[in-house]
């Protein structure tokens, strides 16, 4: 099944009433994520706190650490597409990525030492990492059981390209990757499921980006490899 996104090219317009819809839904799925990790750190505190004995907190000091890593690699990673910030050194992107998606066994491999698409200007480096970052997070969020994601660049095109046992992208979400404007998008159709594909619309229009994407079938409707290409 191949399903692509016309070159958005025109400025996104957002009524202040969309822009908060927006907002409220962009920190409810970064709160939504954050509340395991969180949860975990404090049982593992109160625990602690509980014991005499702090040998015996071995494993729980453990467990704490393991949530607070889980937090902070989060968070850096949901700051890079999310948050205002200047794009990082290649160096620092990758392992920032690859701290992220090791929290859930899968793996990255980069064929590429940029991350820029022939004919987008040096002033949009960092839209251009955020929209990637969200591609990523999206191959990522789409399976169940792990995987791998490769990161390559050839012939003026930028691939991001997601192998797993099983991916499963749901039909609203499908509906807002084939939108030809962000005007055909009504905000209250805009959803914790979709805003992540929204947000990837968004920095694509910015950026006048030609969004494709491809996906291959397993087993009837199940889908296990996600290519997303970006031209200009």
């Amino acid at each position: 099944m191949i399903q692509s996104v016309q070159k958005l090219s025109e400025t996104p317009k957002i009524e202040p009433t969309a822009a908060l819809r927006i907002t409220q839904l962009l920190c409810s799925k970064i709160l939504h994520d954050l509340i395991a990790p969180v949860g975990s750190s404090r049982l593992g505190v109160d625990f602690i706190h509980s014991q005499k004995d702090l040998t015996k907190c071995e494993e729980s000091i453990n467990l704490l650490s393991q949530s607070i890593d889980k937090i902070s690699h989060q968070l850096t990673f949901y700051r890079m597409i999310f948050g205002e910030s200047d794009p990082l050194p290649m160096d620092q992107a990758r392992k920032a990525v690859e701290n992220f998606l090791q929290l859930d066994d899968m793996t990255i491999e980069w064929k590429t030492d940029t991350l820029q698409v022939d004919g987008i200007k040096e002033a949009h480096d960092s839209l251009m990492q955020k929209m990637i970052f969200g591609l990523i997070l999206f191959i990522k969020e789409s399976s169940h059981e792990g995987g791998k994601i490769i990161v390559s660049r050839e012939s003026g095109s930028f691939t991001v390209h997601g192998e797993a046992s099983i991916y499963f992208i749901q039909d609203d979400v499908r509906q807002f990757l084939q939108v030809n404007s962000l005007d055909e998008i009504e905000s209250d159709k805009v959803s914790l499921k979709t805003i992540l594909a929204h947000c990837i619309l968004f920095y694509g229009a910015l950026l006048g980006i030609s969004l494709a994407l491809k996906t291959a079938p397993n087993q009837g409707d199940k889908i296990n490899s996600i290519t997303f290409t970006l031209t200009k």
